[in-house]
Parts: C-alpha cells; structure tokens; sequence
C-alpha cells in the first residue's frame, strides 16, 4: 500500500499538482528560496520544530487491566487496583477510562449508574459513598 501511495504522490508531483507556487506569482517556477537559492523543492526538514513536552499528571489514568490484552479484566485485577489507588480520592480511582468501560460491562452495574459514574468523573465530584461499596463489594474487599 505504500508503494501505491508513493507512485501516486510521485505522479501527482510530475502533473505539477503538488508543486509549490508563489500565489502572487503562479508561473514563477522557482518560488521558494532555501539556504539562499531559489528552488521549487523543499526538504521537510525546514518544516520541523522542536516542541517542548511539558511535565504533568493529568485528571485521568489507564492504570486499569486493559481490556483485549493477555491480561484479563477481572475481580482480581479490580482489587489490586483499588489496593494501588487507596488513599487517593475515589473519584480519582473512578477517572481510568479501562476501569470505566470494566464497570459499564459488569452485571451489577446498569446504565445509570454508569452515567452517573462518568459524570462524577466528567466534573471530578464525589459520585457518593454507595457506589465506592458497590465497586469494593465487586473486588471484595
């Protein structure tokens, strides 16, 4: 698939539909200036820029077992979940995306309780004593 798409790009650039153009002066065919010449092909290099990645520790984790992976979802990893994040807010334990989506399939849990769940998490409220037993009861603990 590759190839196809460099022959089709390779195509395209001899038609001249992907070749630069000054707007100002379109029959120009050497419109761009690089390392003080004129030329109509630019290395991407020029293109590129460092950005700095800033540091944090954003409202959501994926510290959950992932669904789809060798490792299952289960009560067991529910339990060594709430065991790793004791201590902390329980609307910060909810705020794991895998940990939601193991919640919504579980039997215990309906739809509404569900979306009361997310919308806890969603505004970073407490989603209410109830539901930390009903999540624990499920890890047994």
């Amino acid at each position: 698939k590759e190839e196809e798409e460099e022959e089709e790009a390779t195509e395209l650039m001899h038609c001249g539909v992907s070749t630069l153009r000054d707007p100002r002066e379109p029959a120009k065919e050497k419109p761009v200036i690089v390392a003080g010449k004129d030329t109509n092909r630019v290395d991407n290099e020029w293109f590129l820029c460092p950005v700095k990645i800033l540091d944090h520790e954003g409202l959501f984790s994926s510290d959950f077992a992932v669904e789809n992976r060798m490792t299952p979802q289960g009560t067991g990893e529910l339990k060594a979940y709430l065991k790793q994040m004791a201590g902390k807010p329980f609307v910060r334990t909810l705020s794991d995306f895998h940990l939601l989506l193991f919640l919504a399939k579980h039997s215990n849990m309906d739809a509404n309780d569900i979306a009361l769940i997310v919308q806890a998490v969603g505004s970073q409220s407490d989603p209410g004593e109830g539901y930390k037993i009903i999540i624990e009861s499920l890890a047994g603990i």
